[in-house]
């Protein structure tokens, strides 16, 4: 599935699940540690820096692309980190990991950008 289709389908995801949860259900999120655990966990393969163009997976797209994406609101992030997709590992990431990589990957938008 190509990052492109990925992202529309996760948004489309995230769509029908700020329907059915509250906005409750999801903690804030501490955006340093969120830096912290993408560094340890998502850098070899995303690019997670503020100033990443790339990814050092090709195809990959880095968190600062992701976070300006129209439509990622940090709902549809949540679906995405929770969405299988091709060639990434089954990751399972703890509630509170969660909510401060949602965190850190909103804190990349660009300026003005508020979704």
């Amino acid at each position: 599935m190509k990052p492109a289709t990925c992202l529309i389908s996760a948004v489309a995801m995230a769509m029908a699940l700020a329907v059915s949860e509250p906005t409750s259900a999801q903690s804030d999120g501490v955006a340093s540690r969120g830096a912290a655990y993408a560094e340890n966990n998502c850098a070899r393969c995303h690019g997670t820096g503020p100033g990443d163009k790339f990814s050092p997976m090709p195809g990959l797209a880095p968190f600062r692309i992701i976070a300006n994406t129209p439509g990622m609101t940090a709902t549809a992030i949540a679906v995405w980190l929770r969405t299988p997709h091709k060639d990434m590992p089954n990751l399972v990431i703890e509630a509170d990991d969660r909510a401060d990589l949602i965190a850190y990957i909103v804190s990349l938008r660009d300026p003005g950008n508020s979704k």
